[in-house]
Order: C-alpha cells, then structure tokens, then sequence
C-alpha cells in the first residue's frame, strides 16, 4: 500500500471545500459549466445518447451510435461508441467487448479534441485494454479529460494521484480533484477510495475511519453506494459508522434531498446521541435546531452547536452563525454585519454561503433584511454554489439559465446543470432535462 494512504493524508480530503486547482501542478482553475462550442457540443450528445439509454435501452441506444457514426463520424460519436466497446457491461450493453474498435475510435476522438474518448481512452489504457497496461499514459489522459471538465476523469484521476497509480502520490492534487469531481457529480471517486483504504486496514483501524469519513462525504451526494457501504460498517458495529451514515443522511436532506421523514428524523436523533465534539456532526444537528424540519427548533441549542464547530475552523459553521444574525434567529439583527461576513465567506469558498447569497438576491428584502433584488448578482452567487456542489445552487442555476435571470437564457448549460440535478435523486429533474434538450440545436 502506497505511503499516501495514511491517516494525515486522508485529512487532506475531509472538510476540503476550495475546488479550485489553482495549487495543483498541470491543473489550471477550469470554467464551468461554459465550455467551448465543440466540447458543449459533444456534453449535449453525451445526455441525449443517456437518455436514450434509459428510456430505449441498450440496442436502441447502441444502434443509434452506429447510425450516427455512419451518416457523420464526429468525434463525440466517436468517443461514445469507444467507451461502450470497452465498457460494454457496465453501460448494460451485454458482455461483448471490442478493444481493438475502442483503442482506434478513442484514440481518432482524441487527436480530434474529444475530451469523452480521452477519459474512455485513459481508463483503457490503465487496465489494458487492447493495449499494454501504461498507467502513466493513462494519467496523462485522464488529466486532459478532467481539465476538459468530465466528472468520471476527475474521480479516477483523483484516486490515481492520491495512490500514486502512474506517477508519484501528491495527496493535494488528488484531495482537489475528488472533491471537484463530487461537486460536478462524480462522488463514486470517494467510494472507491474509501473502498481502497477499507480493504488496507492497519492494526489501529485508522484507515476504516477514514474510509467511513469518505462514503459519508459521497452520500451528501446521494451516492447509493456509499450508502449501502456505511449501512453494513452498521450493521457490524463498527465505530463511527452509526454518526457519519447519519452525518449524511441528515446534510443530504437539509440540502433538499428526498428522504422519508421519519428516516431523517431517527437520524437526527443518532446525532445527539454521537455527536460530541465532530464539527460536521454539530452543525448538521444546529441547523436542525435552526429550522425545526426534522426535530423542536431550538434556537439557543443550535447556536451552541455552531459556535463549538467553529471553534474548530469549521466555515460552515460560521455560515449558519451569519445566518441567524441576519434573519435575527434567536439572536438580535445585525443584516449589515452578517452580510460582510456572508460576502466574504463566498470569497474563502463556501458553497452554503454562495448558495443562501444568490436565494436572498433574488427575492431581496421579503427573505432578508437590507437586501434588495439583483437578478445578477442571484446568477452570480448561484453560478459560485452549483461549481462547488451546491444541491441548492444547482437547482437555482437551472432556473437562472432557462429564464434568462441575471445572464442570457441558455438551454445546454440548463441541461447540463439539470442532469446533475437528476443525479442528486431527483426524479422531475430528469423529464426537465429532455424538456430543455428539445430547445437545444448546436448542429
């Protein structure tokens, strides 16, 4: 097992919120979601072919990219048809494989600019398939797909440098790459690196901890893997899993994901129960004491809860503090003062705070005190909180781009932002996505 997988390492990943790979060698700060018109181009192919994946099946899905290949070999038709001859299976397309097809369509795709055949290609590549296993090739590949903004290349390629899989370990780059991965959909890359630390367990278990701490991170994102992962570390009783699988669940649903009540509501109480002094533990129980959803609000509790994970540098935290003062929640209202600090919390990166800025410039003062409407800046602060993961940010900068509120309408990036939407576990969003594609003509 690489030295990167030890306990200081993986601290490197829990609580990390800065996406931005400014830091990270060869990784420069990406756009998102605009992207170049070929590449938008090939992202809007990409949801059309999955959707018709899932609503015609693999034949209907796998003919259509023959059809398409024949009457006009695009390199985006390219890159999809080499990811389904390596990874047939896993797309439900039967056990047939053509490595030999995959390895000279991916590798045309590429040299055209297709960053979907890069990523194919890259994960190719490392298990050797049709080719000879060169797991620094497969780097070099990933790491193009992933500046170009695929959330399947990030994960992997996080995992890559955390493991030093194709080159040295650098646990910075690989902490940003998974984070930014989850953020844009990709949260399978904490499963999988929780799976690789629960399967190297040292004699003083710090690994599982770490591998619990990181499928409780990918269930903020709906991830069902990472759920059904912590709910049998329950089952056998092993400690720390009862908290986080409720740390989880409990952020997932506060952030407006659909679990059933009375579910959320048991897992409040696991964490009074098991809190103690876990930061991320105490500001998910504080704001349930906040709104009062799943538990007795209870204003005065919750803020004791912010202040102690505060105390640890905990910014969300400090979010849900600014929060109270400027609605005047249990605590007297100081709208100006807590604005600052909301402002500048955007600026060190708070997904929350983005979120709640771009929520109360939209309706302005009938949300929050000394705040006037700015269909603008709304787009500003929710274009910030969706590019750092935002659930909240997501939904709200679908509605930005569909209706034209602070920036230009825009039905791609409205999908685009909408299918990830549909990952979070919500079923609408998915009949949303083909409504918005039908408006979309980028031939």
């Amino acid at each position: 097992m690489k030295k990167a997988f030890t306990r200081l390492v993986v601290v490197l990943f829990i609580g990390c919120c800065a996406l931005s790979l400014s830091s990270a060698a060869d990784a420069p700060a990406l756009l998102w979601p605009e992207v170049g018109e070929a590449q938008l181009r090939e992202e809007i192919f990409g949801l059309r072919f999955r959707l018709l994946l899932e609503d015609k099946g693999a034949k209907a899905a796998r003919e259509f990219l023959e059809k398409e290949l024949a009457r006009d070999p695009q390199p985006h038709v390219k890159a999809y048809l080499a990811t389904i001859c390596f990874f047939g299976p896993a797309w439900g397309m039967g056990p047939a494989t053509d490595y030999e097809r995959g390895q000279r369509l991916g590798k045309e795709a590429v040299a055209a600019g297709s960053v979907a055949a890069a990523d194919a290609l890259g994960r190719a590549t490392a298990y050797g398939y049709g080719c000879t296993a060169d797991c620094k090739e497969a780097v070099r590949l990933l790491r193009l797909a992933a500046q170009g903004g695929v959330a399947r290349a990030m994960a992997r390629l996080g995992v890559y440098r955390t493991c030093g899989i194709g080159e040295p370990a650098d646990a910075q780059e690989g902490a940003l790459w998974l984070a930014r991965a989850a953020a844009l959909g990709g949260s399978y890359g904490y499963v999988e690196l929780g799976g690789r630390l629960e399967d190297a367990k040292p004699g003083d278990g710090s690994n599982l901890q770490d591998a619990i701490k990181m499928y409780s991170h990918a269930l903020v994102y709906n991830d069902d893997q990472a759920r059904k992962k912590l709910q049998a570390l329950v089952k056998n009783n092993t400690p720390g899993a009862a908290l986080y699988l409720a740390l989880g669940e409990v952020n997932f649903a506060h952030e407006g994901g659909w679990l059933p009540p009375t579910r959320v509501r048991e897992q409040v109480k696991t964490l009074r129960e098991l809190a103690g002094d876990d930061a991320e533990a105490l500001v998910e129980l504080g704001r349930a004491c906040m709104e009062g959803k799943f538990t007795k609000r209870d204003y005065a509790f919750a803020q004791e809860c912010f202040k102690r994970a505060a105390q640890t540098g905990n910014t969300d935290a400090r979010f849900f503090l600014s929060k109270m003062k400027l609605r005047g929640l249990g605590v007297p209202c100081e709208a100006e003062a807590a604005l600052r600090e909301l402002q500048l919390m955007v600026v060190q990166r708070n997904a929350r705070a983005a979120a709640y800025l771009g929520y109360v410039h939209y309706w302005g003062a009938d949300e929050a005190p000394g705040i006037k409407k700015d269909a603008h800046m709304a787009f500003v602060y929710s274009r910030a909180a969706a590019e750092m993961g935002s659930f909240m940010g997501q939904r709200n900068l679908v509605t930005c781009y569909e209706h034209g509120i602070g920036t230009p309408k825009n039905y791609a990036l409205a999908a685009k932002v909408s299918w990830i939407v549909y990952g979070w576990g919500v079923p609408a969003a998915l009949g949303h996505t083909r409504k918005l594609l039908n408006h979309v003509d980028l031939h």
